[in-house]
């Protein structure tokens, strides 16, 4: 067995502990063409009033075709051949797109 060095390794306390503020600030500028898009939170209970279980909220969130438009790119929609309307969608829109499969 190798001995493991963990004075060399990266403290990421710093980073997980922020709070909701500082992780948002941390959130990436689009470029070119592309979109800062973010799932929306799913329910934690279903309409009746029951609790869904962790795994049934984390399906919801992966498989959700609903995500939340937070930032456009500086090229985004430019191009009038391929947008001749204009943009289909701003920043604060719901657009719909395709699930990713969950795989087990």
């Amino acid at each position: 067995m190798t001995n493991v060095n963990l004075s060399a390794a990266v403290d990421l306390s710093n980073l997980l502990n922020k709070g909701e503020e500082q992780k948002a600030k941390q959130l990436p500028d689009p470029k070119s063409y592309h979109l800062l898009c973010i799932v929306p939170e799913a329910e934690k209970e279903y309409a009746s009033g029951i609790a869904k279980a962790t795994q049934s909220i984390q399906y919801d969130e992966v498989l959700t075709p609903v995500l939340f438009v937070l930032k456009l790119g500086p090229d985004a929609y430019k191009d009038e051949k391929r947008f001749p309307s204009g943009p289909s969608c701003k920043e604060g829109d719901f657009v719909i797109v395709r699930p990713t499969p969950v795989r087990a």
